[in-house]
């Protein structure tokens, strides 16, 4: 019952994220981010959308009734969780940070070491992971064609007559793809041409981030877009302190050199998505920063971009603050403080 009430809760503030909203084509885009790109496959309808949506908060959808997507991804957290590390159904913690799922519509690769190349299968992921939600193919299949509504709801997004477990995925695929996240000061200020967006401290951070520190190399953005990610990998020594290193990308490849190699995140919503790194081992910016600053931990794989920056504490200020205008005004609660 607590799940379900909380889920009610969540799925009522996503709601009012984009109400006003019931065309027939996706959302309006954000300041400073491209068109939604929607795969041939599995294009648009708002009756797939809307049964994304109610599959995103049904807790049914785990074996043992209790967690949904959106307990991990909350979207009064800009679908982060700040737990840091999400526990699932058998009450084991996740191994890694629970990365949001804003603007994932813009990737190409999913999962912090890269292993599914399109939403669609990063969805069965979480769903048939004994340690997140617990189901199989032919489980949750049974399951759903056993509501009435549910099939009612599928039939009216997809015309078959029975649900399918690639029919759960694309729906699920479809509403992800359709949360997007812009509109910062930033974007006012770079993709509005508003000068006064920014006031002259931020604008020094933002010096600092393209200069001295060079975040944009990896913290990517352009004329068309900022998603503040270049999507590639990058060994930047988090982890190499430890004595199981996370494998990165090295799970995929094989490739030795590939260890501890973890995927670009973008650093919209930066300042309200704490704990950082994948690891979630700091709690603020500034302790980021100052890793940062210090060039990271060594190791042999370690990025060449990774040296020591040699900021001043002014400068670690700015950049802290200009981070802080990257915030999705909807994702800011009044009573959350930005920063730290």
């Amino acid at each position: 019952m607590q799940a379900a009430i909380e889920n009610a809760a969540r799925r009522q503030y996503a709601y009012d994220q984009v109400k006003g909203w019931e065309g027939e084509t996706p959302p309006s885009v954000s300041l400073g981010l491209p068109p939604i790109p929607f795969p041939q496959g599995n294009p648009f309808s708002i009756a797939k959308y809307r049964l994304g949506e109610r599959l995103f908060f049904d807790a049914g959808l785990s074996i043992n009734d209790r967690i949904s997507c959106a307990s991990c991804h909350r979207p009064e957290r800009a679908f982060t969780d700040p737990r840091g590390f999400s526990i699932g159904v058998s009450g084991k913690r996740m191994m890694v940070k629970t990365p949001t799922i804003l603007n994932v519509a813009y990737s190409f690769l999913f999962f912090h070491d890269g292993r599914t190349s399109s939403l669609e299968d990063q969805a069965a992921g979480p769903l048939l992971s004994a340690d997140e939600m617990g189901m199989t193919r032919e489980g949750l299949e049974s399951k759903l064609n056993a509501i009435p509504e549910y099939r009612h709801l599928f039939q009216g997004a997809f015309g078959g007559e029975r649900i399918t477990f690639g029919e759960i995925c694309a729906s699920l695929a479809t509403y992800v793809r359709c949360q997007i996240s812009g509109g910062s000061a930033f974007d006012e200020y770079i993709y509005g041409g508003d000068a006064t967006k920014l006031s002259s401290l931020e604008k020094r951070g933002y010096g600092v981030f393209i200069g001295k520190a060079e975040c944009i190399r990896c913290h990517s953005f352009d004329g068309t877009g900022a998603l503040f990610s270049d999507n590639s990998f990058h060994n930047i020594g988090i982890g190499f302190d430890q004595e199981n290193v996370p494998p990165g990308l090295f799970a995929m490849t094989g490739n030795k050199s590939h260890i501890g190699l973890i995927k670009t995140p973008s650093l919209r919503n930066v300042a309200i998505t704490s704990p950082y790194m994948h690891d979630g081992r700091f709690r603020s910016l500034p302790e980021v920063i100052e890793y940062y600053n210090k060039g990271g931990i060594r190791n042999p794989s370690l990025s060449p971009l990774m040296r020591p920056l040699h900021l001043t504490k002014r400068e670690r200020r700015d950049l802290v603050l200009f981070l802080q205008t990257l915030t999705d005004p909807r994702y800011l609660p009044a009573n959350l403080k930005i920063g730290g």
